[in-house]
């Protein structure tokens, strides 16, 4: 392989590393609970980007987990809604 040629790839390669590290995403993962520690399925919860209002809607499962992906930085607000519990809203994530 030339000296062209590696330098070429080496480029390449640092690129795609490059923009592996722009990704300003994450995710919001948990389980909900409530005050007995006992799981509470099917649990609705909205997380909402309190800069733009933007609403990520997830569903708790059987055993009471939940991830909304692919969220933006920022700041969120989440609340957590379940048939025979009262609405909890947790401010400033």
């Amino acid at each position: 392989m030339t000296t062209r040629r590696v330098i070429l790839l080496l480029l390449f390669v640092s690129a795609l590393a490059a923009y592996g590290q722009i990704n300003s995403t994450s995710s919001l993962s948990g389980t909900v609970v409530d005050s007995s520690g006992a799981v509470i399925p099917t649990a609705a919860i909205t997380v909402i980007n309190s800069e733009t209002g933007v609403k990520y809607n997830a569903s708790a499962g059987q055993n009471g987990g939940f991830t909304v992906p692919s969220l933006p930085a920022g700041t969120y607000s989440i609340s957590v809604v379940a048939v025979g519990f009262k609405e909890s809203r947790l401010p400033n994530v």
